[in-house]
């Protein structure tokens, strides 16, 4: 009791917050429904026994009542170990060109600057 550190359902609010609120920090749950449908868990630990059950428990507390949010399904991979090897060695075998920093982008654009694309985190540079 008393810990700052956060848990898992902490961890996971952080990283699903802004599908749950517009720019406006407004709730877009029922208007969008932006919230993820299906949760995949890959890794060693997803091979924990409960693992899933409690990414689901600790999830459900975040969604709305509603009847369209009680289908959320949370996923393990077949084989959770490698899974995320071999998506990402799939991955790096395709075109990749245009998912890279080039000299001249980080030259003009900074050390901050991400390429997004399908598989990347969206770029963002703070004003502050």
């Amino acid at each position: 009791m008393g810990s700052p550190e956060a848990g898992l359902g902490e961890c996971c609010e952080f990283v699903l917050r802004d599908v749950r609120t517009s720019p406006q920090h407004e709730p877009i749950f029922k208007e969008k429904g932006l919230w993820p449908r299906r949760i995949f868990l890959t890794g060693g630990l997803a091979s924990l026994p409960g693992f899933s059950r409690r990414i689901y428990t600790e999830l459900r507390p975040l969604l709305p009542c509603c009847p369209e949010f009680d289908s959320m399904e949370v996923l393990v991979a077949d084989d959770p170990r490698l899974d995320a090897w071999r998506g990402a060695r799939r991955w790096a075998l395709g075109e990749t060109r245009d998912m890279y920093v080039t000299r001249r982008m980080y030259d003009e654009l900074g050390a901050d600057y991400l390429v997004e694309h399908s598989l990347s985190n969206r770029s963002w540079i703070s004003t502050t």
